[in-house]
């Protein structure tokens, strides 16, 4: 049994990155920055909707014929690495990106949809660390907890950011400059960057953990990047 002590490290281990993270994204933008309450509004609503919506839908198709189907079809190993490569990228990608979709946004600008898109990623990534921490900690114990959720840190969490800023990016394009073409472009990126990442990420070689760790924090520099980047080029209000 954890104590008080041991369960608020774990906490602050697993709330403080993402917050990080959102907060580096946010100051990407130096001229109207997305209010507080917005951003925490769409990680909540990802953290608790779209994780929730993503677990109930990939939990339904587990044991059943679909996923089997999927693999004999394309070859795969396995039922499980069906979901992991087609189900799970597809669905959670589209689960985040629906906050995006609503948030209220009195000065909306290009690079805004990145931002709340990061958000909501961070906000998914959290709910599915905490899962995986919950795990470790009853399998493996205190330790086994804190090293998984090092690990998702610098990997799945930074995966999140990076592919859901592309999506993110997609739903503002849809919602605000009404490009159904370039926002189907983004929200399908998004979605195979995210099972490019699961695929290299399984591999049972140390390269390709590495790979993916490479992929996710180049998908989360790219999105700061181009938020900073889109941020410069409109002049001050």
């Amino acid at each position: 049994m954890a104590t008080t002590t041991t369960t608020l490290l774990l906490a602050a281990a697993l709330l403080a990155p993402p917050l990080i993270f959102l907060t580096l994204i946010r100051f990407a933008e130096r001229q109207h920055r997305e209010a507080w309450k917005n951003l925490l509004a769409v990680f909540l609503a990802s953290a608790i909707g779209a994780a929730g919506l993503s677990f109930a839908l990939e939990s339904s198709l587990r044991g059943g014929p679909f996923l089997s189907n999927v693999a004999a079809t394309f070859g795969l190993a396995s039922a499980g690495v069906a979901l992991s490569l087609t189900v799970a990228p597809l669905v959670e990608e589209l689960s985040k990106a629906l906050p995006v979709g609503v948030v209220p946004d009195d000065h909306p600008e290009r690079e805004d949809g990145l931002i709340y898109g990061a958000a909501a990623g961070l906000g998914f990534a959290t709910a599915e660390n905490a899962l995986f921490m919950a795990v470790a900690l009853v399998t493996g114990g205190t330790s086994q907890a804190f090293a998984v959720l090092a690990s998702r840190t610098i990997s799945s969490t930074l995966l999140h950011l990076g592919a859901s800023a592309l999506a993110g990016d997609g739903v503002w394009a849809w919602r605000h400059d009404h490009h159904r073409g370039a926002a189907l472009g983004l929200v399908g990126l998004a979605i195979v960057l995210h099972a490019f990442y699961n695929l290299v990420a399984t591999r049972t070689v140390a390269g390709g953990v590495l790979v993916a760790i490479v992929v996710a924090a180049g998908a989360a520099a790219r999105a700061w990047w181009e938020i900073h980047h889109r941020d410069t080029q409109v002049p001050p209000a």
